[in-house]
């Protein structure tokens, strides 16, 4: 019996011994447990305290459990007093609630946003929210509002009506001229605003007499865009029943996105009125000037009308003197006849070319031909220059020389150039006296010169040559040399003289030449 306690004694101590090995193995590992676990929590409120963005943990009243350095720095306020510290007090009134607050403090604001959740914490529900710092992103967004809003007073400030457009045409922003114009002319409250609106197929969509125009911009536009046209300038008429008016339209590209282009749509209607007056001007003053030159070769036009007259006279009383004996030979009869009819149409053509010189007319540019132009002022000055015995030569310009300009007008400039050598001439009692006329070619222009033999330009007077109040004559060519400049730099030209040296005068001035024709 007593060798069977010993066993079991034995066996009660192994198990003793066994269990005590098992808890300390437990006891070990639960030290290592908490070691990991104390670590861990270091680390957690390691990285919970250095966070770059802030951390709070508010319990259900809305009170500061935890917050870390970062949020610390947000808010303002030393960690240690906001714990506990109800958050609702930290924010501005009507803040409370919002994920987005700006908080005040010493030396300015901050705009803090705030995105939280719930969780379960180990005595109870909890809040964990991150505070981002939004200050610098939304002071740039104060400032684009800020620059926006200046953009707009600038835009507005503008007289002339503004669109400025995105990549695709469509109108992105408008300034108080377009609204205001739209407005004054019935355009729809989608107009007036003007954002959205597709630009390009606005204008290709206009419908009337303006509808070439609007389409003509509308395709320029596209090709800026496109970016194969830098900029462009369009001056077009928008009349109305009881009012005409005129606009010029200005588009540039720009280089800041979203916008592309910028439109301009200046009124230039003063502009174009004062124009028309000019023109007007200069065209009354240009035929009253044909008017003076005709009375300056009015004795030459009488010896030239006297001359098929006076035939036309022989001629009738040939034919008289033919019935009166009762000829039967028709055919004398019939060529005296004839004579008398050549005679009245080289009157009657004569006349013609003087009626269509004095008259008024409004100058149209055209294309036209020099080798066409020079016979017409021939023919008005030939008879002035016979009188006057001065010799006219004239190198006839090549059909192809062609210009862009009023036939009538050109003719007017050299008939007056032509007839001041002649009197220059006559008045000097030159002994060589010739005036010669010609052409020549350039690579968009072409120079006419005009070259007599009389005694030059005066020297004391040079300066003053084109003064329509400068003229000494008392003849009807004095004010020829002002209209004539003023002829020809309203057709894009220029016209001067060479300095005064012997030998006599030389004029010249310059039309720019028309583009070659298409063949077919």
């Amino acid at each position: 019996m007593e060798n069977g306690g010993d066993a079991e004694r034995s066996a009660l101590l192994l198990d003793l011994r066994a269990h005590q090995f098992e808890v300390e193995r437990q006891s070990r590992a639960l030290r290592a447990a908490e070691q990991a676990l104390a670590l861990s929590r270091d680390r957690y409120a390691r990285l919970f305290d250095l966070a770059p963005l802030g951390y709070v943990v508010f319990d259900p009243q809305g009170h500061i459990k935890e917050i870390n350095l970062a949020a610390a720095r947000m808010l303002g306020r030393p960690r240690a007093t906001l714990t506990e510290a109800p958050f609702a007090a930290l924010l501005e009134p009507g803040e409370a609630g919002a994920f987005v607050v700006r908080l005040h403090r010493a030396g300015g604001s901050r705009m803090l946003q705030m995105h939280s959740s719930p969780r379960q914490g180990e005595d109870g529900p909890e809040c964990f929210a991150a505070l981002v710092d939004i200050t610098a992103e939304e002071e740039a967004r104060r400032r684009q509002r800020q620059s926006d809003r200046l953009r707009q007073a600038v835009l507005d400030a503008l007289p002339a009506e503004v669109a400025v457009l995105d990549a695709h045409g469509c109108i992105i922003a408008v300034n108080q001229a377009w609204r205001q114009f739209a407005e004054e002319n019935g355009g729809s409250a989608a107009l007036r605003e003007g954002i959205g609106i597709d630009y390009l197929a606005a204008g290709r969509r206009l419908q009337g007499k303006d509808a070439d125009a609007a389409g003509r911009i509308a395709d320029r536009l596209e090709a800026l865009l496109a970016g194969s046209l830098s900029r462009f300038v369009h001056e077009y008429p928008c009349h109305t029943p009881d009012r005409q008016r005129w606009f010029a339209v200005i588009a540039a590209p720009v280089r800041t996105k979203p916008a592309a282009a910028v439109v301009v749509h200046f009124d230039i209607t003063a502009r174009k009125l004062a124009e028309e007056r000019a023109r007007h001007a200069t065209e009354t003053m240009a035929q009253r000037a044909r008017i003076n030159a005709v009375g300056t070769l009015a004795v030459s036009l009488i010896h030239e009308l006297t001359q098929p007259l006076s035939a036309a006279g022989f001629y009738s009383g040939t034919a008289v003197a033919l019935l009166a004996r009762g000829t039967d030979d028709r055919e004398r009869l019939t060529q005296v006849l004839n004579g008398v009819d050549d005679q009245i149409k080289r009157t009657a053509d004569i006349l013609q070319r003087l009626r269509e010189f004095i008259r008024r007319h409004p100058m149209h540019t055209k294309r036209a031909r020099l080798d066409e132009i020079f016979p017409e002022a021939l023919e008005l000055v030939r008879w002035f220059a016979a009188d006057r015995e001065v010799d006219l030569e004239i190198a006839y310009p090549a059909p192809a020389t062609a210009v862009m300009a009023d036939p009538l007008q050109i003719a007017q400039v050299l008939v007056n150039l032509i007839c001041n050598s002649i009197q220059a001439i006559d008045a000097a009692g030159s002994p060589h006296r010739t005036v010669a006329v010609s052409a020549a070619q350039r690579a968009d222009e072409v120079e006419v010169t005009v070259r007599d033999t009389g005694p030059g330009l005066p020297a004391d007077r040079f300066n003053a040559l084109f003064d329509i109040f400068a003229s000494s004559k008392d003849e009807g060519l004095g004010m020829g040399l002002a209209i004539s400049r003023e002829i020809v730099e309203a057709h894009g030209g220029k016209l001067w003289a060479e300095p005064p040296a012997p030998g006599g005068a030389v004029f010249h001035f310059t039309l720019p030449r028309a583009r070659p024709k298409e063949p077919g």
